[in-house]
């Protein structure tokens, strides 16, 4: 990814360096280029290098492109999708007051079927 260095007239330069950083790995450092912005959003012929750098880009296929990055994404939807779940099931156990009360985690029925199961073994 690139950033521009020189300015536009009095306008400056509408992409900060660091709001140009999309945040990727490492592999995707930003590139600060001795450029403006408009000669980078348009470039003048086919031939300059931002624009065959940005053609080969999208031609590359995505799994070539990032494979980590792909499962950092789906990892974090999942803690995400996790962190929000646990939420629920502790508003669920305090309104119904689950997390206060104890309670046998075997049932009689349960442990005698257990204590059955270890004879059996012997």
């Amino acid at each position: 990814m690139f950033t521009e260095t020189q300015p536009i007239g009095r306008k400056g330069t509408p992409v900060k360096p660091d709001s140009a950083d999309p945040g990727l790995p490492p592999s995707f450092a930003v590139i600060p280029l001795d450029e403006d912005h408009l000669s980078m959003v348009k470039p003048d012929s086919k031939s300059a290098d931002i624009y065959r750098y940005l053609r080969d880009f999208v031609k590359r296929p995505p799994a070539q492109e990032a494979p980590g990055l792909v499962l950092q994404q789906t990892f974090e939807s999942m803690k995400t999708d996790l962190s929000s779940g646990f939420q629920r099931i502790e508003s669920i156990a305090k309104a119904s007051n689950v997390l206060t009360q104890s309670l046998p985690i075997l049932d009689d029925a349960a442990r005698k079927q257990i204590e059955r199961l270890r004879k059996a073994r012997c």
